[in-house]
């Protein structure tokens, strides 16, 4: 008999196994992700706080079920403001003794504090933490202004995130991307939002840097659909261009493709935009060449100069716009002979416009003449 009532009193004699909470932001207690904790709460003692790491963008989740008679009448998660606490998100949960859950969906990397406070009543409380990362991989942290971010290589594809705010409460609104143009040609960008989520990326726009400034060269507004975003440009010429990606709400994963297609025809030498520097082109010659393109400096191609070989008597040009690229605009063609340091313009200017197709035709030329053919390009490239 003595023995028994000795194991009796051990028993009732053993506390409650409970994990030891923080009852402030400064105590609070570490937890995992995919751990259930026990806790213990009280009126009394109302306030306990716990930490979280977040190592990257994705989704948070908390579940606590309270026992009968405890009224949590208040869980939120925080970040930490300098020496403060600013609450990131939150729910009153009723009086009612079941689950209560709080999820944040644009969770970025970060420390976090959860608060849960008690209203009413004493008891224990079960806690899971769940963390769910992006599906996507995520891209440089370091491209959220113009002149940075990641290179894209001609028909890589690769992902991103946006809309996600860290745990110093940035959000993520743009991404920048840069890419090497080797030669006059068109550039496309492909951009495809995660399935089912809630990004709206609403600006879509290609750039290049004039010193320490960015110039804009073309945007696209796609706005909140989540079909693939296309935004392409024709006319570059060689140089460094810029890619921004603007998210206006939501958040998620995306899948980014580059392609670059060069003008399918040969360009002319380079430079040729004065008549000392001009290219020569021979009897029976047909030369291809480009007009109108714009490299990554700003410069844009508007002149070719020709220098004919020889001293003919008759001069027929033939000109063919080949529609590789945008409309071409030539403006002005002549010919022009050289006398000395003089160039004079040989029967007017010429203006074939945006026609596929001119001729023109020059006789009786001096057969002592050194004669040169130019063009100019208003707008457009080709």
């Amino acid at each position: 008999m003595k023995k028994q009532l000795l194991l009796f009193a051990l028993l009732i004699a053993l506390p409650i196994v409970a994990l030891a909470q923080g009852m402030t932001w400064q105590e609070a207690t570490l937890i995992e992700n995919g751990k259930t904790i026990k806790c213990e709460i009280s009126k009394d003692t109302p306030d306990e706080w716990f930490k979280l790491e977040v190592p990257d963008d994705g989704v948070v989740e908390f579940s606590v079920t309270p026992e009968s008679g405890i009224w949590l009448n208040r869980i939120e998660l925080n970040w930490k403001d300098g020496d403060n606490m600013s609450r990131r998100s939150y729910t009153s949960p009723s009086a009612v003794a079941d689950t209560k859950e709080l999820t944040v969906a644009d969770a970025g990397k970060g420390t976090y504090y959860l608060h849960i406070h008690c209203n009413s009543g004493s008891g224990q409380y079960d806690l899971t933490y769940t963390y769910t990362p992006s599906k996507y991989r995520n891209d440089n942290s370091d491209n959220d202004e113009g002149g940075k971010g990641d290179l894209l290589t001609d028909g890589a594809t690769v992902q991103g995130h946006l809309g996600y705010r860290d745990a110093s409460n940035y959000t993520d609104t743009e991404d920048w991307y840069w890419i090497e143009v080797p030669q006059d040609g068109r550039v496309e960008f492909n951009i495809t939002p995660e399935p089912d989520c809630k990004l709206w990326l609403n600006q879509l726009s290609i750039w290049r840097k004039d010193g320490d400034s960015m110039t804009k060269l073309k945007t696209v507004s796609p706005g909140a659909t989540i079909d693939t975003k296309t935004i392409s440009l024709d006319g570059l010429g060689k140089g460094r261009y810029y890619l921004c990606i603007h998210n206006n709400g939501g958040q998620g994963g995306y899948d980014l493709t580059y392609n670059y297609t060069p003008c399918s025809y040969p360009n002319d030498p380079e430079p040729n935009d004065k008549a000392e520097e001009a290219t020569p082109i021979r009897d029976g010659q047909t030369l291809t060449a480009h007009l109108g393109y714009t490299d990554g400096n700003g410069v844009r191609d508007a002149e070719d100069w020709f220098k004919v070989d020889g001293h003919p008597i008759m001069i027929t040009i033939n000109y063919e716009q080949i529609k590789d690229g945008q409309t071409l605009y030539i403006d002005k063609m002549y010919l022009a002979k050289k006398t000395g340091d003089e160039m004079k313009i040989i029967n007017g200017t010429f203006s074939p416009g945006t026609n596929v197709t001119y001729s023109l035709r020059f006789e009786n030329l001096d057969e002592n003449g050194e004669y040169y053919i130019y063009l100019r390009s208003k707008s457009g490239a080709n």
